[in-house]
């Protein structure tokens, strides 16, 4: 689960000394500030002196701006040089008040001073100019009541005043000091406030020093060291998410490794003609793949009592000493007991009395062990057994038990040829004995000849036909939650992955709803949908967000198609679901990270520029548009580019219109979509969209409306990556089961046609019948892409060729082609018609792994993509290599 990195702003304690240098940086613009207040000051002195020609008065200014920068050059304290400029400040209203001659309004200059000092928010300062004040005011209210004409003239020109008059002048004064300190306190409380708002702002975001984490990332540095501090939650995230990719790195390296292994494996198993060529070459390689250092590999045979023993059948680096117990009883000792209990044994320290690993330097026990069954399905072929000094981590395990199931197979299938071989001798023999009661059949045989060979012809078709139909459900149940159910809901049928996934049981599952299971049994109205489009004959396509049995949500892309019966009436429905809910999950992720990256860029917008670089690490793989509220595209990344295939020029300040398809503008399907997205601020799906070329992509993304500090829709962001292939397989899916329905109606009516035929031929061709049975293999399936490589087998076609699927899936087709038939003419023409699209048959001559000749007859099937363009070929095979050897031996 992820960590929750968020930090509550109200509960965040920014540290003291950062604070104070905030306010520094604040009371520095004061100062940068009081200086054009002291110029304005001292403009205003000779303004004053040109009006009431009293220029002699400057000399005190002048002496206070001198004042003013002798304090700046010497005095370092920083307060106390502000506490002697508020001094300095009171001696230029003085020198006003004795230029204007003592007029009594000019004494607002010291209410005006004193709003100024309030930009300090220092209550202090406000208080040392208004001791100064009162000092004046106390002193001069003396003198000039004492009756001194010329004081009273040169600082207040007024009649004499009383006591009381003074009284209140300075209570207007104390209560002017009152409120101006009141701001002071107010104001740097405010400053404080915003000071830790914006030190936690910077300790979440930390935007240069994980916009380089991140581009770390994006370059593939994955062991870069990165300390985020604790409030930086941003960069938690990236390390996060640089764990999660080193993790799955490491996973696929070690997939790889275990990939390659068993590919070069294969290849040698491939490359031997005989049992002895085959077991050495794969034992030696496994040892040295996986740095062991010595390694036995033992089969099973029978001796003398009919009894299973393990012989020695290839060793490496074993000693003769070791080498004198050539054989195990099944049970005895280690291998013994392996290959009795059939599974696999690991061990990290090895017995007392195991065998030394020698050298040329001396001898030691090895350190771990692998000792694992040969086992095809429940086959015993042997036991593989590997030492080393180091221990074997579990990839290495994982890539020995994967090898086991294709080794055992190799085996097996070379037995099985030599087996084949005595088999083909018994067959001869009996032809031979089948011939000699030919001429007492031949009379029957001569009547049922015309009849036989067009049903022989039809079975094979119809033989071919349900193979194929099979190999396809089958396909389709390994990968999707199929079920059937009728139009009441009620299910009749669903495969093990849909009983699987709910864990629960066929039986139970049977006439129960299956809308309970797409989590919609409680919505009448989105039922009543789906039934009244399956009783039109349609095909209902959607994305249902389901809930298990242990509460766990699972997202399902679900296909529900109507199945019509002879009437052509909906007799029955069909499910087919696919699970998507890592990509959903993957999705919301992704989109709550984006969102949580969006929420800190309008928090920093006013203090840092470059904010729009925190998605540069997402913007390789990741498409994103930025769209106006009137539908203008504002901005779109290098990945959104390449998707539609557009440049940049072409779609920056263009409608968004331009890249949705007509027949979704005419049908007003655009003014919903708007409407939804406006209303619930996203909307997430899959959407078809047009490129610059005229053709269509498919996007799988999320419309998200972004709001401004009013809370109000600013602009929309689309994040968005390229589901065209997955559309493309969705749509050849829907076309194959169209054709497996055909399928089946062609084969049902062929099947009433030969039913009675049939009953009469059963009696008479039973003999014939069983002997082609046993001579006859079963189908295969071969998919090869457009250039001809292996792309899929079927396990038929391992059990008739003796090639694991490992061994044939990524070869050329003409790894199993005879060497002369590869280079022949007719073959180049054969491949060329498959390139061009064809569908056709032929018999061709292929293979076997242990180097027999054998015949098949291939339906090439071609299919195709959206554009036309050939993607992949079906290669629908049966055995006909029986028959081909009885037509060779019959005489003419």
């Amino acid at each position: 689960m992820r960590e929750h990195y968020a930090l509550d702003i109200d509960s965040f304690e920014a540290p003291a000394q950062r604070v104070l240098v905030f306010k520094e940086k604040l009371y520095a613009d004061v100062d940068r500030l009081m200086q054009f207040f002291f110029w304005g000051y001292a403009l205003l002195g000779v303004v004053l002196s040109a009006f009431y020609n009293t220029w002699s008065k400057l000399i005190l200014g002048g002496a206070v701006m001198v004042a003013y920068y002798i304090s700046i050059l010497l005095i370092k304290h920083l307060s106390t040089r502000r506490h002697l400029h508020a001094l300095l400040l009171f001696v230029f209203v003085l020198q006003f008040i004795m230029q204007m001659k003592g007029a009594f309004y000019m004494h607002f200059m010291i209410f005006i001073t004193m709003m100024v000092l309030v930009f300090y928010q220092n209550w202090r300062l406000v208080s040392t100019y208004t001791i100064a004040v009162a000092v004046y005011s106390l002193s001069f209210y003396t003198i000039i009541n004492s009756g001194n004409p010329g004081l009273k003239e040169l600082f207040l020109d007024v009649p004499n005043t009383d006591w009381q008059t003074m009284f209140f002048g300075l209570l207007m004064g104390g209560i002017q000091y009152v409120l101006a300190s009141f701001f002071c306190v107010y104001l740097d409380k405010q400053t404080e406030k915003d000071a830790g708002h914006r030190i936690f702002l910077e300790e979440q975001v930390n935007l240069e020093e994980n916009t380089a984490f991140a581009r770390h990332i994006a370059e593939g540095q994955l062991d870069t060291e990165f300390y985020p501090s604790k409030h930086n939650v941003m960069g938690k995230a990236l390390l996060e998410m640089r764990d999660n990719i080193r993790e799955a790195s490491q996973k696929e390296q070690a997939l790889t490794w275990k990939t390659q292994g068993i590919a070069q494996a294969g290849q040698l198993m491939m490359d031997a003609e005989t049992l002895e060529q085959l077991t050495s070459n794969v034992l030696i390689f496994c040892v040295k793949y996986m740095r062991g250092h010595q390694g036995v590999l033992f089969l099973v045979e029978k001796n003398n009592q009919n009894r299973s023993v393990l012989r020695i059948a290839a060793s490496h680096a074993l000693s003769d000493k070791s080498r004198n117990k050539l054989e195990f009883e099944v049970g005895e000792g280690l291998v013994g007991q392996v290959a009795n209990s059939r599974k696999p044994l690991f061990l990290n320290s090895t017995p007392s009395h195991y065998f030394d690993i020698k050298s040329a330097l001396g001898q030691a026990k090895p350190s771990s062990l692998i000792i694992v069954p040969l086992l095809l399905h429940d086959d015993l072929a042997g036991v593989l057994e590997i030492s080393s000094f180091v221990a074997f981590d579990d990839t290495q395990q994982q890539f020995v038990l994967e090898l086991s199931e294709r080794l055992a197979a190799s085996i097996l299938a070379q037995r099985a040829a030599e087996e084949n071989m005595q088999l083909l001798h018994n067959t001869q023999a009996y032809t031979e004995q089948l011939r000699s009661q030919e001429e007492e059949m031949r009379q029957n045989m001569e009547e049922l000849q015309a009849t036989q060979e067009e049903l022989t012809k039809q079975m094979m078709q119809n033989e071919l036909t349900r193979n194929e139909l099979l190999a396809r459900v089958e396909a389709l149940n390994e990968s999707a939650l199929v079920s059937e159910f009728l139009l009441d809901g009620k299910m009749i049928y669903a495969n093990k992955k849909f009983a699987n996934t709910y864990k629960q049981r066929n039986a139970d599952l049977r006439n129960t709803s299956i809308f309970r299971y797409l989590s919609i049994e409680d919505s009448p109205a989105e039922i009543a949908n789906i039934r009244e489009r399956l009783l039109q004959k349609q095909i209902f396509q959607a994305v249902f967000k389901c809930q298990l049995a242990n509460q766990e949500d699972i997202w399902l892309e679900t296909t529900l198609a109507p199945v019509l019966d002879e009437n052509s009436e909906v007799s029955k429905c069909i499910n087919i679901s696919f699970d998507i809910t890592k990509q959903v999950a993957q999705g919301m992720r992704l989109s709550k990270l984006l969102k949580e990256a969006d929420q800190a860029s309008r928090a920093m917008k006013e203090a840092h520029q470059l904010v729009d670089e925190k998605l540069e690490a997402i913007d390789n793989s990741i498409g994103m548009m930025e769209i106006k509220n009137d539908g203008t595209i504002l901005s779109v990344n290098s990945r959104f580019l390449s998707i539609l295939r557009y440049e940049e020029v072409d779609l920056v300040g263009q409608s968004h219109k331009i890249l949705i398809p007509t027949d979704e503008l005419l049908f007003s399907n655009y003014k919903n979509f708007l409407r939804k997205l406006l209303l619930e601020g996203s909307l997430e799906g899959e959407f078809k969209r047009l490129t610059k070329d005229g053709t269509f992509v498919w996007i799988r993304g999320c419309y998200t409306a972004t709001l401004d500090l009013d809370n109000k829709i600013s602009k929309i962001i689309l994040l968005c990556y390229d589901i065209t292939a997955e559309q493309l397989q969705r749509k050849a899916l829907h076309e194959n089961l169209a054709q497996i329905q055909q399928h089946e109606e062609e084969m049902r009516q062929n099947m009433e046609e030969l039913q009675a035929t049939q009953e009469e031929l059963n009696r008479a061709s039973m003999e014939l019948n069983n002997f082609i049975t046993a001579l006859d293999n079963a189908t295969i399936i071969l998919e090869l892409d457009k250039y001809g490589r292996v792309h899929r087998v079927n396990q038929n076609f391992s059990r008739v060729t003796g090639y694991s699927k490992s061994e044939a899936e990524g070869q050329p087709h003409s790894f199993y082609v005879p060497k002369e038939q590869n280079a022949a003419e007719d073959f180049a023409i054969l491949w060329e018609r498959i390139n061009k699209g064809e569908y056709f048959e032929s018999e061709v001559k292929r293979l076997k792994k242990n180097g027999n000749i054998i015949w098949f007859r291939v339906y090439y099937i071609p299919v195709k993509n959206e554009q036309g363009e050939l993607q992949r070929i079906i290669c629908i095979s049966s055995d006909i290599t029986s028959s081909k050897e009885n037509t060779q031996k019959i005489p003419a």
